[in-house]
């Protein structure tokens, strides 16, 4: 009898395990700080199953001794990351601005008994000359940046478009490596988000570093999924191919959800 009751207890910790390994562990972009005030934020977190944030703070109130909204996100077990980014910054090989946005996190946290998790960059310097393109500068800028935030403990992510590969492999596994803890991947080409990022999943297995995809949510644009079920059932497959622990999803972005 005590077999059977303990055999059932097993059936029941491994149900619970594999349900639990199940849920999901989604992130959300936000440009702007309405989020902060917005009702519908909590409904697209329910939704989207959103457990961290990439939210755009201002620089007014990274200065401020405000941390209401982080408790409140704290308190639902969500983690919230400083957003932001240029494309004048990747390519200063000193990293200046990034450099200086990350110290501003550091004296909020310094300040505040709720902390921002870490700081994500969208620096994207080919928007000025996609034809020539700096990649080594960009590389060492986004390297250099890494460095400074790691003496400083604050986690880095690092949105990428998905075709560095096509230019330079080896940089590219260089940034993953080197420049970043999280690589959030812009793979907005639905009939190919499988393949496109191939090589940023086998460097971020490699260096044992986390990767998310981007899902472009709610465009016109013909290339893109129009649903949360096409979403859904895309990250089921790109999940299924790569079977890594450390992949994610990440919704670009909230001002257009909430008005879906």
């Amino acid at each position: 009898m005590k077999k059977k009751i303990w055999s059932v207890i097993l059936i029941i910790v491994c149900l619970f395990l594999i349900i639990t390994s199940r849920q999901e562990n989604n992130i959300l972009y936000s440009w702007s700080m309405d989020a902060l005030e917005d009702k519908e934020l909590f409904d697209i977190i329910k939704k989207y199953d959103i457990k961290e944030i990439y939210q755009d703070f201002t620089t007014d109130y990274l200065s401020k001794n405000d941390s209401a909204f982080l408790k409140k996100m704290k308190e639902k077990k969500i983690k919230v990351y400083q957003l932001c980014g240029d494309p004048s910054w990747g390519l200063d090989r000193k990293a200046t601005q990034m450099k200086k946005e990350i110290d501003k996190v550091i004296s909020y946290n310094q300040r505040n008994e709720e902390k921002i998790d870490g700081i994500v960059f969208d620096v994207e310097p080919y928007l000025h000359n996609e034809e020539d393109f700096d990649f080594p500068l960009y590389a060492a800028s986004v390297k250099e940046a890494y460095q400074y935030a790691k003496k400083k403990n604050l986690y880095v992510v690092l949105a990428l478009p998905v075709w560095l590969d096509s230019i330079d492999k080896n940089l590219l596994e260089d940034i993953i490596k080197e420049g970043c803890d999280e690589a959030s991947l812009m793979n907005y080409n639905i009939k190919y988000t499988k393949e496109n990022i191939e090589n940023e999943i086998e460097y971020a297995k490699k260096y044992q570093k986390k990767v998310n995809t981007i899902y472009e949510v709610y465009s016109d644009e013909q290339e893109y999924f129009k649903t949360k079920k096409e979403m859904d059932q895309d990250f089921k497959k790109i999940q299924k191919y790569y079977h890594y622990e450390g992949l994610r999803k990440a919704y670009h972005y909230y001002e257009k959800m909430k008005q879906n």
